[in-house]
């Protein structure tokens, strides 16, 4: 089992990249799990909504996490309103 980054951050591979490299080899679930920070350079809720039209197009489940570093001082680097 792995996950996947996509273009939302380390990744030259889109959503849908990712969604039809599995219909073509009839791989039933993915897993995405992107970075996140407190200040997010992209939209959380747009990346999930991406996700969730894939999903559907190609007819393939997702499980979707976070990826989030642990500072310094002890707490995590993740914004409690990703959006």
């Amino acid at each position: 089992m792995f996950h996947f980054h996509t273009t939302y951050t380390d990744s030259s591979l889109s959503i849908e990249d990712y969604f039809y490299w599995a219909k073509e080899r009839e791989i039933s679930i993915l897993i995405f799990c992107e970075h996140v920070k407190k200040n997010l350079n992209y939209s959380f809720d747009k990346f999930v909504k991406e996700i969730n039209s894939m999903s559907k197009k190609y007819k393939i489940k997702y499980l979707l996490g976070v990826e989030a570093k642990l500072l310094p001082n002890g707490e995590l680097d993740i914004s409690y309103n990703l959006s």
